[in-house]
């Protein structure tokens, strides 16, 4: 069946209610306009939000036909062509909205995971890990009291994580993840740890992409720095050498090619030194991998110059020509629109605005004063012909932290309407571009996961 088709039947909830919207314009809302534009990442964070919302009793989304509430989910656990919003649809919670026309209620995330492993307990592997991962732990002093399979009860709720262990003054919890699981159960573990001050470990092989692609692991390591940690023999053997845990820290890492900015798995075993444990998530994180910084280092390497020159020449409407030519030296390297074909989309006006948006203060050409940002960007947002830029500016302002810049009620309402239109998404056209340009949101605009994993240098 055509991937098309596949999506088209799964959406079957067509429009959604959204109670956060603040506008009455932004409170419905086609699944299309909602969905389409996220990336991989961002359709991550979004899963983990509405899944935690509805767990807590303050749904975000509801099916606009029955007011029940929705989540959000994939055609399948494996790899899809996209994997971000545009796989994505909107389905109703096991055993609620029966009666509703839109209704799409199935099984509980528990009956799924018990078919999907034939009633069958954990595998071979599952339990060889496990024990690696408690001997590993032994080997370290600045561990204690492990145990496997140790009951963590704090009443009226309770936890049975793989390994457990005392651990600078308080508890550390590991699980290992080798199968997919439903993001219900995801979310119920994180939650259950940070709430009584627990860390929290989620653990994996360290040589199997295909799995890391499958939307449970996403889950998992987009809400989390971008990475994920495992263990074999090698670390184990390193533990024993040092006396201290060494774990291998997988990280989603930035390449440049002809084809532009792809991602691969950087693979690197870190000792227990170089992780910081006191994370506010409470799920440790490796710092010395960054996916940002990994952009800038690649631009200021091969695209600085190009790059500098024209953010600068888009200030100035008499600069459009050496504009374009820092746009080709860009655009020729990694495999972008060239500049005749982007002045098609006006991309002169629309990166002097994305820029305006990124910095906080007016860079573009347009003749409004510099105190006169709101009205910068509804002329963009108005222009039919720059509309397909509104997802581009909402990641750009998004990942510099100056989401208020786009707060206006005008600018809101111009976004919703835009959004709603269902114009193409230029942020995908020319993520190459935007990627150089602005590199903060250049993870924003991930369309999947990688698929090769390479160690570190």
């Amino acid at each position: 069946m055509e991937p098309g088709l596949t999506r088209q039947m799964a959406r079957s909830i067509e429009v959604i209610e959204d109670l956060d919207a603040i506008e009455p314009d932004d409170r419905f809302r086609s699944t299309a306009s909602f969905l389409d534009p996220l990336s991989a990442p961002m359709l991550a964070h979004l899963r983990r939000m509405v899944r935690g919302r509805f767990q807590a009793g303050n749904s975000r989304l509801l099916c606009a036909r029955c007011g029940k509430p929705v989540y959000v989910s994939l055609s399948g656990a494996g790899i899809g062509e996209h994997r971000d919003g545009r796989d994505a649809f909107f389905a109703h919670h096991a055993g609620t909205a029966k009666a509703c026309e839109w209704s799409t209620a199935s099984q509980s995330p528990r009956d799924i995971d018990r078919q999907k492993f034939g009633g069958a307990g954990e595998g071979l592997q599952h339990q060889q890990l496990k024990a690696l991962l408690a001997a590993m732990l032994e080997a370290d002093p600045a561990f204690s009291s492990i145990c496997v399979e140790h009951v963590i009860s704090r009443p009226p709720k309770w936890r049975k994580p793989d390994v457990s262990a005392k651990f600078l003054g308080g508890v550390i919890a590991f699980d290992l993840q080798l199968a997919t699981t439903q993001l219900p159960v995801i979310v119920a573990r994180e939650e259950f740890y940070a709430q009584h001050g627990i860390r929290y470990v989620w653990v994996t092989s360290t040589n199997d992409a295909v799995n890391l692609a499958k939307q449970a692991f996403q889950d998992i390591y987009w809400n989390n720095n971008a990475q994920i940690f495992g263990i074999d023999g090698r670390a184990e053997a390193a533990t024993r050498a040092a006396g201290e845990l060494h774990i291998w820290v997988l990280s989603v890492a930035p390449r440049f090619d002809e084809s532009g900015l792809r991602t691969v798995w950087e693979r690197r075993l870190v000792p227990r030194s170089k992780i910081e444990w006191m994370t506010p998530t409470g799920r440790p994180a490796f710092t010395g991998s960054k996916f940002e910084a990994s952009v800038r280092d690649l631009i200021e390497t091969k695209f600085a110059d190009a790059r500098k020159r024209l953010l600068t020449m888009v200030r100035d409407e008499q600069q459009q020509s050496e504009a374009g030519r820092a746009w080709d030296e860009i655009a020729v390297a990694v495999g972008a629109p060239r500049w005749h074909q982007a002045q098609d989309d006006r991309a002169f006006k629309a990166i002097g605005v994305l820029a305006t948006s990124a910095a906080g203060r007016k860079m573009d050409a347009s003749h409004f004063p510099p105190d006169a940002m709101t009205a910068v960007f509804n002329d963009l947002l108005e222009a039919k012909s720059c509309r397909g830029w509104t997802t581009a500016l909402q990641h750009v302002a998004a990942a510099h932290q100056n989401e208020q810049l786009l707060s206006p009620s005008s600018t809101r309402k111009k976004i919703a309407r835009n959004l709603s239109e269902g114009h193409p998404a230029l942020d995908r056209r020319y993520a190459a571009m935007l990627d150089i340009l602005f590199p903060k949101s250049a993870l924003a605009r991930i369309s999947g996961a990688p698929t090769e994993i390479i160690d570190a240098q």
